[in-house]
């Protein structure tokens, strides 16, 4: 679609006040993360993991669950035979693999630079910096399991619009099963999604010439 340098203008400025919006909201998420954490965590979180609720929530952030929902894509879509041949069956499955995996990579990369500890059992931010950290808390931010859940659904409901809400909304509710159980705080599973929204559209971006391409916007 054709744009004007006026048009193109007006929307890199929405864009850049859009990032500024969410940085200003992660800031704000970080700055009231410990009454959030208090607010949010169940106090019952060592009987959480024999809840099933629970583990169908938390299971959104485990990344061979991508792999099965790309893997059944990928059959479905070399059933379905797209006219731009074998090649393009294979995009579908592959990009939600790729919006899921490459999340939790750039999660973990987060890790490495900020290096800011789990909660612990008192809430307060700590950052383990030259390995001044409280030792056995490990690093929270960004939470890869967050990521993992939002890289998978925002580039499964880019696909199928229809399901972009509730895709959100499970992995909302993992984000949120993080919290509860005392792992992570409110502004690492925010992160998560900030970075999860950038990885998909980099990709959306990068593949949008490959085989399959197109017909994954007519589906």
């Amino acid at each position: 679609m054709y744009l004007s340098p006026a048009q193109r203008r007006e929307r890199r400025a929405s864009a850049l006040w859009r990032a500024l919006a969410l940085m200003a909201a992660l800031a704000l998420t970080v700055w009231i993360d410990r009454a959030l954490w208090a607010w949010l965590k169940l106090d019952a979180s060592a009987t959480l993991a024999s809840r099933d609720w629970w583990q169908a929530l938390r299971v959104m952030g485990y990344l061979p669950l991508w792999f099965v929902v790309g893997a059944l894509y990928i059959v479905r879509d070399r059933a379905l035979r797209f006219a731009g041949g074998g090649l393009a069956a294979w995009h579908r499955g592959t990009v939600v693999v790729l919006g899921a995996a490459g999340s939790g990579l750039l999660a973990e990369i987060c890790k490495a630079v900020i290096r800011r500890q789990r909660p612990g059992d008192d809430g307060l931010l700590r950052f383990d910096w030259a390995g001044r950290g409280v030792p056995g808390l490990g690093i929270g931010t960004v939470s890869s399991h967050a990521a993992v859940a939002f890289g998978g659904a925002f580039m499964l409901g880019a696909l199928v619009p229809a399901w972009r809400w509730p895709l959100f909304l499970l992995a909302l509710g993992c984000a949120w099963s993080r919290v509860a159980a005392g792992a992570h705080f409110v502004s690492d599973c925010f992160a998560a999604a900030l970075v999860s929204y950038a990885v998909v559209r980099l990709l959306r971006r990068a593949l949008a010439e490959f085989p399959g391409a197109q017909e994954s916007r007519r589906a």
